[in-house]
């Protein structure tokens, strides 16, 4: 398994229909603190990003699926921006 990165943090909260602020408060930080952590300035300690997970009612294996979904996005955005190039 791969290391959890800042997009994938947003990722996470995007599929799970969670807002910032939403997260922010279940895991104990600031809104900003989430956001700087989404945009890869920082990241959560690991008692903080499973925290992060149970709020999002996301399981291990919902982890794994996520991550896989993520590379997946990426691999089309980056397919698609040299097939139109």
């Amino acid at each position: 398994m791969r290391e959890v990165t800042h997009r994938d943090l947003d990722f996470i909260r995007i599929v799970t229909g969670r807002t910032t602020k939403q997260i922010a408060e279940d895991i104990g930080v600031t809104r900003k603190t989430f956001e700087n952590w989404a945009k890869g300035q920082g990241c959560p300690d690991a008692n903080q990003f499973f925290r992060m997970l149970a709020a999002c009612n996301v399981s291990l294996d919902d982890l794994i699926l996520i991550l896989t979904l993520s590379d997946r996005k990426k691999e089309w955005t980056s397919n698609e921006t040299h097939n139109r190039g």
